[in-house]
């Protein structure tokens, strides 16, 4: 995973980057490990997994 060392001022994320799985991705937000499917939550507070369950 890719440091966050200059890629976030001001706490604005400077550039796009792709992640291969949403703990990475929130893993990468929190600075810790972090399941993903549970931590990622829409406005009405339903998680990824939550959604792709009701799909």
């Amino acid at each position: 995973m890719r440091q966050k060392d200059g890629l976030i001022i001001d706490g604005i994320l400077q550039e796009n980057i792709l992640f291969n799985s949403p703990s990475y991705a929130a893993a990468f937000v929190i600075g810790g490990r972090v399941n993903g499917k549970e931590a990622w939550k829409d406005t009405n507070g339903r998680s990824l997994n939550d959604i792709e369950k009701s799909e």
